[in-house]
């Protein structure tokens, strides 16, 4: 049984929950064929592969936003815990303001 048709577009742009216009990159956009509703943006990071969640409209006309508080922060705040695990020999908390 087919649950979900997604349509992809590539295109160059800045990844939602990202600011400055230096971090514009290839971004596959992955919007719902039913609903025309962006679902997800995928892009590098680093050496790192990112499928963001959103909600928004796919011919722009809304803003789309992250599902959940602050997605992207929290995959920052993963990727530096990992990094920091691998370099130092002991227990540590990560506060990120």
């Amino acid at each position: 049984m087919i649950e979900q048709i997604y349509n992809l577009q590539l295109t160059v742009k800045v990844p939602e929950g990202m600011e400055s216009e230096d971090l514009a990159r290839p971004v596959i956009i992955v919007t719902s064929f039913l609903t025309k509703q962006v679902e997800y943006e995928i892009y590098t990071f680093g050496e790192q592969i990112v499928v963001m969640p959103l909600l928004g409209d796919a011919d722009g006309e809304g803003k789309l936003q992250s599902k959940g508080k602050s997605t992207l922060g929290e995959y920052a705040k993963h990727t530096i815990t990992q990094k920091l695990q691998q370099l130092l020999p002991c227990d540590f908390l990560l506060k990120i303001k």
